[in-house]
């Protein structure tokens, strides 16, 4: 079988979270995905940010460091067809990136070999977690069919 993954749909988001704003970018296209099962697991990435404007949210000067270390990131995940792009949230001074991982063996030796390289331009960690219902995924589509209405 196989499977042709969907052309990415970005959907930009500007929320809150309690009394603090948050800026998301969700793949539309995984909301409707049929091929779900193929990959059942969540992946979460935290880079933390160090310079902070207002309501928690990075300097334009931050943003581009944060931006370039989730770039860095999400070509070692990406790169091998195991993984789809679900979203992305800056929000109270981080930056979680979201995949659904086919593998995990492939995407955690990726993720632990950027995080043995040294000097990282800012601190990140990440947990991958079995999740077969895209449980942990409906917050974001929970917020495309917020913004729709």
């Amino acid at each position: 079988m196989t499977i042709e993954y969907p052309e990415p749909e970005y959907a930009l988001i500007n929320t809150s979270r309690g009394d603090l704003p948050a800026v998301v970018v969700v793949n539309a296209a995984l909301r409707n995905f049929p091929h779900r099962d193929i990959f059942p697991w969540h992946l979460s990435v935290l880079i933390f940010a160090d310079e902070l404007g207002d309501h928690g949210m990075p300097t334009p000067k931050e943003t581009r460091l944060i931006d370039a270390v989730g770039d860095e990131i999400e070509r070692a995940i990406l790169e091998n067809h195991n993984a789809l792009f679900l979203a992305r949230e800056t929000h109270n001074g981080r930056r979680q990136l979201l995949f659904r991982v086919h593998d995990p063996a492939p995407a955690n030796g990726a993720l632990q070999a950027l995080l043995a390289l040294p000097a990282a331009k800012r601190e990140w960690d990440f947990r991958m977690e079995g999740d077969e219902s895209w449980r942990l995924a409906q917050p974001c589509f929970s917020l495309l069919d917020a913004a729709s209405q």
